[in-house]
């Protein structure tokens, strides 16, 4: 098993994953193991419900990927291990489902971070946040949001696939994402300084960048047209300026989904 990058796992397996199917050692695993018969398990996965976890192994000429899931019932993490024929057109296959202690047996342990997006990803928002409250006894971890900008390069062809930067620890309070919104993140005091010196700390090119969007477990879409807002945790108000930032790239007039 070596460390693996879950984004370009991610787009290999995206388009194929309609034709996604389990092996019979997989039902029985998937059924005994999570209480998940195969079809509510082949569907959840397919429909990108699991996290792409950041290891990948080879069995033969097969790739093999691990997509952590959690379930309310058994109030427990599993792992999927999918394979992978490297043919572009050929379907990946579920052959087996572990428990999270066999997987970190193997791997070490998984990301609290990973474990927060595959709970998010499993349950409303009510139901997730009382999973937080007694998963970490009461006391929430620090949110630490990550940002991802997508942006063309001077030598792209027509219709390549955007590039992508990520930058992480934005300076997002808590209680700013319950009050106003994640969406409205540029709009909190001292977001637009933090990204414009990451942005030439890691040469981004502002003027060509179509999309960004912010995460903490799940990622949504950034509103770069955000006023200034006050936060509780925070003196003065952001400085809501992002579009002017931005004015001279394509992002407010063009949406890239990842």
């Amino acid at each position: 098993m070596r460390i693996a990058n879950p984004s370009i796992i991610g787009q290999d397996l995206r388009p194929r994953m309609a034709g996604l199917h389990l092996t019979i050692h997989a039902c029985q695993r998937a059924l005994s193991r999570t209480g998940l018969d195969a079809e509510h398990l082949r569907s959840f996965i397919a429909g990108g419900g699991a996290v792409i976890l950041p290891w990948q192994s080879a069995m033969g000429n097969r790739i093999r990927t691990y997509h952590l899931l959690y379930n309310l019932e058994h109030d427990a993490f599993f792992v999927a291990v999918l394979a992978h024929h490297p043919a572009p057109d050929a379907s990946p296959c579920i052959v087996t489902v572990l428990t999270q202690q066999q997987f970190e047996n193997d791997a070490g342990p998984i990301a609290v971070a990973r474990l927060r997006t595959a709970a998010f990803q499993a349950l409303d928002p009510v139901s997730f946040r009382a999973w937080e409250l007694r998963y970490f006894q009461g006391v929430l971890p620090p949110a630490r949001y990550r940002v991802t900008t997508w942006f063309r390069r001077d030598d792209d062809a027509p219709g390549a696939r955007p590039a992508q930067m990520v930058f992480h620890n934005a300076p997002v309070c808590r209680d700013f994402v319950e009050t106003h919104s994640l969406e409205q993140a540029a709009g909190h005091p001292g977001f637009l300084d933090w990204y414009r010196r990451q942005a030439e700390r890691n040469d981004l090119p502002i003027e060509r960048v179509v999309a960004i969007r912010i995460a903490d477990t799940h990622p949504v879409e950034l509103d770069i047209s955000a006023p200034a807002l006050t936060c509780s945790c925070c003196s003065g108000k952001g400085q809501g300026m992002l579009p002017a930032l931005l004015a001279k790239g394509e992002t407010q007039e063009s949406h890239f989904t990842a």
